[in-house]
């Protein structure tokens, strides 16, 4: 069995200019994986990591900020606050960046110092919260700071922007 060309040697087409960063999310491809099923079986599979946070959360970052603006819940300029563990923050972060919002991210101490940084080089502010807290303690952190400063908390998982963005761009 001959080798197969694999992508270097042709030309992709041609590149599309997007007006800002919020319109390459989304935008990801579907890859079908050749050696990796039986004879007979189509496996494909849809590339996240292409979003340019990195992951399928920035669909649910601007799903939620677009709902919230839409809505009338989220006001120019006002701060965006959140708990994550990183991914969402990471999104969040990217599209609140992108539309000049500021942003907040709550995560515990205990969460990877990476996604802390990449999240404050896109301009964000990361609180941390005690890491025997867990996830609840993120939660009722960021609560806390949306209510005392008029701030928008997009709820992640309690927003129905995160389903509809889902089903409908998935």
């Amino acid at each position: 069995m001959g080798a197969s060309l694999c992508g270097s040697a042709r030309n992709p087409p041609a590149s599309r200019v997007h007006s800002d960063i919020c319109s390459t999310i989304g935008s990801t491809p579907i890859v079908k994986l050749n050696k990796m099923a039986p004879d007979g079986v189509n496996v494909y599979v849809k590339m996240e990591s292409f979003n340019p946070g990195g992951s399928i959360k920035d669909r649910l970052a601007l799903g939620c900020i677009e709902w919230a603006e839409l809505n009338g819940l989220l006001k120019p300029g006002q701060t965006v606050v959140e708990a994550s563990s990183g991914n969402t923050g990471i999104g969040l972060a990217t599209v609140c960046a992108a539309k000049g919002y500021p942003f907040v991210c709550v995560m515990a101490e205990s969460f990877s110092i990476e996604r802390r940084k990449l999240m404050r080089f896109l301009g964000a502010k990361v609180i941390l919260t005690n890491p025997a807290h867990k996830g609840s303690g993120m939660v009722i952190k960021a609560k806390e700071l949306a209510d005392k400063h008029g701030w928008f908390l997009p709820q992640q998982f309690d927003n129905e922007a995160n389903a509809h963005i889902h089903r409908t761009t998935t």
